[in-house]
């Protein structure tokens, strides 16, 4: 209790305590503000996608198995999405059925469901098309539970895209396959010498379906006649006539073959349910990461795709079945998109679907890597990169790094970390090997190289004739998961292994890092309009995040006595329960304010609301950098939910005062300064960990041990080498935000040697009024590596280039004339007599 009176003020030990927390006011690069478009999955669930409630014989709900829920889970997973990601525009609805084989002319798609005709549920039954609970297959199972939900009955699907168009979001339906394998199957692999081994793996991607066997092995049909037969029975044969719709049980209706269960009934099924959906959808998928089978060749001409061509023909089956309006697409691989390389030949095997007319956009699911970061030392730390969390480091790995501008030959040279350059000799394109060279592939004709050789005339894809869309975009939460995003987790799945060098261990932040520097890298200045229609080359409005999952947070993924794959979510690529909720922006006009005294306290204009909040002991030893500040505060206290997934994304101070609202002066003491460095959960309360502003004080150097290099900060305090006759002023004649390069003009070093810049810094005035700084990272002639992404720097622009050091005597006498101030002990000798080992630089 505090008493509000002056003689029980702080003079007497009873002080009112103040509370402020603030920050940055920015909010632009808060993912949730950045999220326009998302996925939702799992794909397989009998009526998760469903608004009507439906309730099994024993009384339990199938579609709503959340706590303290009113109405189903799918509206319950719009609502939570629609709250965290304030500014979504554009949902994409995953819908699967399954595939039973890997070899193309065995696997059947087909609707199954989780549990067969013991279930029965009201107000209706579970149905796709003819197929009913007592006629369709039942998924397998992984320990005692389904391995996968059931395949979404047509009316569920029906009712999800008729909800989210009349939430005013843009609908796209995303067919996928996932592939129904479980332990201990007998099938043939079509990837051993003539499918001689038996046992696929167990529940594989899909993007592993191809040709039995596969391409490379012994009796391998590709590039032969016999390759045409296995792709026809995967397409089959049915036709849009085939399909009706009953408009009152919202059902698909079929007349084709009852055994044809063919790769083209499952899409012309999603297509003439999407077709019904008042006021129509927006776009449709014809396919997604079937990269085996696109790959698949025929006849001995290895540039003949027939898959592709049935994928052609398929988008014009779809183009019947649709009005005017409805944009249709592939969601391709992002390792398929740009070709198909085979020895010395290199295809755009998709370029006649990618050019056909009734192909609205380019379709990529991105999961490229923008990272190569390991424990310990490794180059991209050499070359001055901190973290893989840097989303400037991110960033410049977007179109940079693996895939762009260099590659590794095997996983030995990946370990050694020995990059080989992509080129591409005479014909100067090497961007035609580039997975992640989108820019020049969007911009540039295509031509074919069989053998090697480029043919005489493009394909049919027109440069800048269509916007690309990232149909689905994420990361998983595992450690170092920039460095392989493609690396799911998945417990079931044979062969599931983390990203390249990775600990396998939960990490949330990697993920949002990754999130963050995609959809902020596009920016109106990197993502350039079309000369052939009125837009950007990608399309970022449509960037869908994988995945928001209709099973709401938290009820997914704590109901393991439910699903077999809620041990994924934890290191997983969805990202329910990732995000902050949005508040009132930390740092925002009105602070966070809080007091621990019985009512309101004004002070300075700031308002403090009455909370039970209480600090740990301050210490005044001497070693007040050392001792972190524990502040307590009940779990929904506003300030708080900044904190309940991930730390604002800007650094959040806090400032204590104690005082008394009847002293004679009025006056708030300033008991404490410092800074959030994160919270925790302690029953219904929590905990602020907060470090003292003398922690994060700048210092004048690196501690100073008994070494032969100087420590000091470069012309900071410790060093004291003049900065200003170590600066040149230049105009920037080429600024290349790609490789991250300036080029200077002639003679720009004055009368210093331009390798003595390597290390220094180019610095740099925006129109928006800020420095930006960036280190000098190597230096050819007149071109300028710099460490970071190049704001605010146009062509034209003055800079000031700042000399480097290599903290030896050499450069500190003879380039800056500051011997008398150098920090380290050039005598000593090379074995350390204080210790084991020699004696380091740095």
């Amino acid at each position: 209790m505090t008493y509000d009176n002056y003689a029980n003020s702080r003079r007497l030990g009873n002080p009112v305590t103040l509370y402020q927390f603030r920050g940055d006011e920015s909010t632009e690069y808060h993912l949730e503000n950045m999220i326009r478009s998302v996925a939702i999955g799992p794909g397989g669930t009998e009526f998760g996608y469903g608004t009507t409630a439906v309730i099994d014989g024993s009384g339990v709900s199938q579609n709503s198995l959340s706590n303290s829920i009113v109405g189903t889970d799918f509206r319950r997973a719009l609502d939570q999405i629609m709250t965290f990601a304030p500014g979504l525009e554009h949902v994409a609805l995953v819908v699967a059925w399954h595939g039973t084989d890997l070899r193309m002319g065995e696997c059947k798609i087909k609707p199954k469901v989780e549990v067969g005709p013991t279930r029965i549920t009201t107000p209706y039954a579970w149905r796709v098309g003819p197929v009913t609970r007592d006629t369709a297959d039942v998924v397998s199972q992984v320990g005692g539970k389904p391995a996968f939900g059931g395949a979404p009955a047509d009316r569920a699907v029906y009712e999800a895209l008729v909800e989210i168009k009349a939430r005013g979001l843009r609908a796209t339906l995303h067919p996928i396959v996932l592939m129904d394998i479980g332990a201990g199957n007998t099938l043939p692999d079509p990837y051993s010498n003539n499918a001689a081994t038996t046992g696929q793996p167990r529940y594989p991607w899909r993007g592993r379906i191809t040709l039995s066997p596969a391409a490379g092995y012994t009796g391998s049909p590709d590039v032969t006649s016999d390759a045409q037969a296995q792709i026809d029975a995967f397409f089959g044969a049915v036709t849009p006539g085939h399909f009706g719709w009953d408009n009152t049980n919202k059902i698909v209706t079929y007349s084709g073959a009852a055994d044809e269960w063919s790769y083209r009934r499952f899409i012309l099924h999603m297509a003439t349910i999407a077709a019904n959906v008042p006021g129509g959808i927006d776009d449709f998928l014809i396919g997604s990461e079937l990269v085996g089978v696109t790959t698949a060749r025929r006849n001995g001409a290895d540039g003949n795709f027939p898959s592709v061509a049935a994928l052609v023909a398929l988008a014009g089956y779809c183009d019947t079945i649709f009005s005017s309006g409805v944009r249709l697409s592939y969601g391709a691989d992002w390792t398929e998109y740009h070709g198909y390389h085979a020895g010395s030949s290199v295809f755009f095997h998709l370029d006649p679907l990618w050019g056909d007319s009734r192909i609205g956009f380019v379709g990529i699911n991105n999961f490229m890597p923008i990272a190569d970061w390991r424990d310990g030392k490794h180059v991209d730390l050499y070359r001055g990169w901190r973290s893989t969390y840097d989303i400037q480091y991110l960033r410049s790995n977007i179109e940079g790094g693996e895939h762009y501008a260099w590659r590794y030959a095997d996983d030995t040279a990946r370990d050694a970390q020995a990059r080989t350059a992509i080129t591409d000799g005479a014909p100067g394109k090497p961007w035609v090997f580039r997975m992640k060279d989108i820019r020049s592939w969007w911009s540039e004709d295509h031509y074919n190289r069989p053998s090697g050789a480029e043919a005489g005339s493009p394909t049919d894809w027109i440069p800048e004739s269509k916007p690309i869309v990232f149909t689905a975009l994420g990361c998983p939460a595992i450690d170092k998961g920039a460095n392989q995003p493609s690396a799911i987790p998945d417990a079931k799945q044979t062969g599931s292994v983390p990203p390249h060098y990775s600990t396998g261990e939960r990490d949330a932040h990697i993920q949002r890092a990754v999130l963050e520097a995609w959809l902020t890298y596009w920016s109106a200045a990197l993502n350039p309009e079309s000369g052939e229609y009125s837009g950007r080359m990608i399309e970022m409005d449509s960037a869908t995040i994988w995945a928001w999952d209709a099973r709401p947070f938290p009820t997914f993924p704590k109901r393991a006595d439910v699903w077999s794959d809620v041990v994924n979510w934890d290191t997983g690529v969805g990202i329910n329960g990732r995000l902050q909720r949005p508040v009132e922006p930390i740092g925002s006009a009105e602070p966070y304010a809080y007091t621990d005294a019985t009512r309101e306290v004004v002070h300075n204009g700031v308002t403090y609301l009455p909370i039970p909040i209480t600090m740990g002991g301050i210490n005044s030893s001497g070693k007040l950098d050392k001792t972190l500040l524990e502040v307590r505060m009940p779990r929904d206290t506003p300030v708080t939910h900044e904190f309940r997934v991930y730390p604002p994304s800007q650094p959040v101070s806090l400032v204590i005062r104690t005082g008394h609202t009847t002293d004679p002066d009025d006056e708030f003491l300033v008991a404490w300064a410092g800074r959030v460095l994160g919270s925790r959960r302690d029953g219904d309360e929590s905990i602020m960990e907060c470090e003292p502003i003398t922690s994060s004080l700048r210092r004048p150097g690196l501690r100073r041990n008994y070494q032969i290099g100087c420590p000091y900060v470069l012309y900071g305090p410790g060093c004291k080498a003049g900065k200003p006759a170590a600066t040149v002023t230049v105009a920037v004649t080429t600024v290349d935000q790609t490789a991250l390069t300036l080029t200077l003009p002639d003679g720009w070093e004055g009368s210093f040697t331009p390798e003595k810049f390597i290390g220094g810094m180019v610095e740099w005035d925006t129109d928006a009024g800020t420095r930006e700084i960036r280190k000098i990272m190597r230096v050819e002639a007149d071109v300028l590596t710099i460490g970071g992404f190049l704001r605010g720097l146009e062509n034209g622009d003055s800079v000031s280039v700042v000399l480097g050091c290599n903290r030896q005597t050499t450069d500190c006498a003879d380039l800056h004339n500051n011997i008398h101030n150098y920090g380290g002990f050039p005598s000593i000798p090379i074995t350390n007599p204080l210790g084991a080992g020699t004696n380091n630089y740095y």
